[in-house]
């Protein structure tokens, strides 16, 4: 099972702590970035050659988890100006998300629809890893997870 470099963008720290854990868990990653919220995740994707630098072995992430309800930039937001950043570098074109959040809402659904690169709504409700892992298998079909 190969190991996935993952971003969690979500200002909760326990369901970031949690969702992570989850991820080892799942054995789906250890190499985990977190971002507290949509400006913080976006400062990483627009510094990519700094990114690059840093982590030159795991970044970009394989896969995003994204909150959608954050302060200082939320979700929604984020993705909006990510998708620019998506069409201006092929490096960021692989970037996978799944949004990860207590929404449950139809319209936000539809909503983040309108991104190809959103692959996947995940409810923050009960799950475990093997859920997880299902759905993300189910999500993200063409990752070897």
């Amino acid at each position: 099972m190969k190991s996935q470099s993952v971003m969690i963008i979500d200002d909760n720290e326990i369901d970031r702590f949690l969702l992570k854990r989850l991820l080892k868990m799942a054995k789906i990653s250890e190499d985990v970035f977190e971002a507290g919220n949509g400006k913080a995740a976006l400062d990483l994707f627009s510094n990519l050659d700094e990114s690059l630098k840093l982590y030159p072995q795991s970044f970009p992430p394989t896969i995003v988890f994204i909150d959608l309800n954050m302060p200082i930039m939320d979700g929604f937001e984020f993705l909006e100006k990510f998708s620019i950043l998506r069409k201006e570098n092929a490096q960021l074109q692989s970037v996978l998300f799944a949004v990860f959040s207590t929404s449950e809402l139809e319209a936000d659904k539809i909503k983040v629809e309108h991104y190809d690169f959103v692959k996947g709504f995940i409810s923050k409700g009960d799950f475990s890893a093997n859920n997880l892992k299902e759905t993300l298998r189910k999500t993200f079909s063409n990752l070897s997870l």
